[in-house]
């Protein structure tokens, strides 16, 4: 990914983004921690060529910036 120069916003010092080369971007741990996915289904177990109505819902708990945006 290429490093881009920007401002914040204006006065503010010029800052270097769109970099994920960070100790916590590549950390198995903080990459667990980064989302919540939850799962509901109509029944526990499926077999094959079942149809699946499911509710998944993703939460942002630590991944430092939008998901999936960021």
């Amino acid at each position: 990914m290429s490093r881009k120069e920007g401002f914040a916003s204006l006065g503010m010092p010029k800052r270097i983004y769109g970099m994920h080369d960070q100790k916590s971007s590549r950390s198995p741990e903080e990459l667990r921690n980064a989302l919540k996915v939850e799962l509901k289904t109509e029944k526990d177990t499926y077999k094959p060529g079942d149809k699946v109505k499911a509710e998944i819902k993703v939460t942002n708990t630590g991944a430092g910036h939008r998901v999936p945006t960021g």
